[in-house]
């Protein structure tokens, strides 16, 4: 007689979502944990279990992850939304006009709730017009983030304007 175990595989997903969520072909609109049994290409049992928070279509949070460079006094940024009201900003970082600086190479992380169904504008300037590009003058550059609720990524860039909905 000959016996083989196979492996067995459990994975955990945290999600949240404004209002539904497709998990393995299936749209869930309620809160809950649910759980699938799938069988892997080695004939093992493998199962994903999903932690899904919905909102409600009440908000959706975003992080911001700006990390300022050697010349932070420059930068400022704005989240706008459709009638182009400032809803978040940040500016007059504590920095020297030179360079360096109490928050010269710090990163600033701003949490932020916006609402559904609506359309926002991120914008990054720099009154010197170099963006986050501190190497330019010796310096360490920036960059920034822009992160969703669920830890994921999807706008990321080290120049002045990027729109995201």
């Amino acid at each position: 007689m000959s016996l083989i175990i196979s492996e067995s595989y459990f994975f955990v997903d945290s999600v949240s979502s404004c209002s539904t969520y497709t998990f393995n072909g299936v749209q869930y609109t309620t809160s809950g944990v649910y759980t699938d049994t799938l069988t892997s290409s080695l004939g093992c049992d493998s199962i994903i279990s999903l932690v899904l928070t919905i909102n409600g279509g009440i908000t959706s949070p975003i992080t911001l992850e700006l990390l300022l460079d050697d010349y932070c006094l420059e930068t400022f940024w704005n989240v706008k939304d459709s009638r182009d009201t400032v809803i978040y900003s940040g500016q007059n970082y504590n920095c020297n006009a030179g360079g360096g600086g109490p928050q010269a190479n710090t990163t600033i992380i701003q949490n932020m709730n916006l609402a559904p169904n609506e359309c926002y504008t991120f914008e990054l300037g720099d009154v010197y017009g170099d963006g986050l590009g501190g190497s330019f003058w010796g310096g360490l550059d920036g960059s920034w983030l822009i992160k969703d609720f669920n830890n994921i990524s999807n706008w990321t860039r080290t120049r002045k304007l990027w729109i995201f909905n």
